[in-house]
């Protein structure tokens, strides 16, 4: 049986630096759930199905309708439908907190089953949670589990910088240094206003690297891992290796004053990399390494 379920959660990163079980597996997963949060299910269409097809599906069903309807006056039906709709599954139900809350955690705990089919003491799964209003997600699963969640987060103006320069999915808004300062000035009061329990980890990706004794410690403790030895240690994560995917806006002087903004601006969450004695190499270092 799982004894520990650790779960990780790289807030914005471009890559996660930690051991990942992608919960992609769960999309080739068989897996039924007995418990139902449905009362009835019958099959059938309503108007979100049509407005779930999109606009112009919309356009479409209206005009076929009113043809229909004007030609043949609701007459030869079962040969000439009135609306393009197929009938599907629809589901009907009361809603229940309890009840959905159980039927999610025996399903949750199902995938957890699959992912764990070597009976490991500790899972590691990247992202099952996000990073604000974390503990409302662990509700989701079963308690049967110990959950620790660690969350990592990132100097803004690395964050800015890499997103800008390598990621083109719109995620994080980067048209201007303002709204990025904006946006990510919010996201992060929110997990202060909302308080973390003890399952709750934060960290700084920077002081894995250039503090990470520190906080190599630190992590073993939370999650209890004390009296366990570390046999890879700095083999997977290499914080030598991985020092140069920090100070990024070095290496991008054409928006240095963009950089300069977000300083301005966001002074409390940038980073201290002028008191360590270590520096990335910009001329041979590799982003994206380990």
């Amino acid at each position: 049986m799982l004894d520990m379920l650790l779960l990780l959660y790289a807030k914005n990163f471009i890559i996660n630096y930690l051991f990942v079980i992608y919960l992609g597996v769960f999309y080739f997963c068989n897996i039924s759930n007995n418990v139902s949060i449905s009362d009835f299910r019958y099959y059938g269409a309503c108007h979100l199905d049509a407005y779930l097809k999109g606009g112009f599906f919309w356009i479409i069903n209206r005009i076929y309708k009113k043809i229909v309807v004007s030609v043949f006056k609701y007459r030869y039906t079962s040969i000439i439908p009135v609306t393009l709709l197929k009938s599907q599954k629809q589901y009907a139900g009361t809603y229940s907190r309890d009840n959905f809350i159980n039927a999610t955690r025996e399903y949750i705990g199902k995938l957890l089953s699959y992912l764990n089919k070597k009976d490991l003491d500790i899972l590691m799964l990247d992202q099952l949670v996000p990073p604000t209003n974390v503990d409302r997600y662990l509700d989701y699963l079963p308690d049967s589990y110990t959950k620790k969640v660690i969350i990592v987060d990132r100097d803004p103006r690395d964050l800015y910088v890499t997103s800008k320069m390598f990621l083109t999915s719109g995620t994080i808004p980067i048209d201007t240094p303002e709204h990025f300062v904006e946006w990510f000035k919010w996201t992060r009061e929110q997990s202060k206003i909302q308080q973390d329990s003890d399952s709750i980890l934060r960290v700084q990706f920077e002081d894995m690297i250039y503090e990470y004794e520190r906080t190599r410690t630190k992590i073993v403790e939370f999650c209890g891992l004390g009296n366990l030895l570390c046999q890879k240690k700095k083999t997977i994560f290499k914080p030598d290796v991985s020092i140069n995917n920090t100070q990024v806006w070095n290496r991008y002087p054409n928006i240095i004053a963009d950089v300069e903004k977000i300083e301005k601006l966001l002074p409390e969450y940038c980073y201290d990399f002028e008191s360590k004695k270590i520096k990335p190499d910009f001329i041979n270092g590799k982003m994206f390494d380990c």
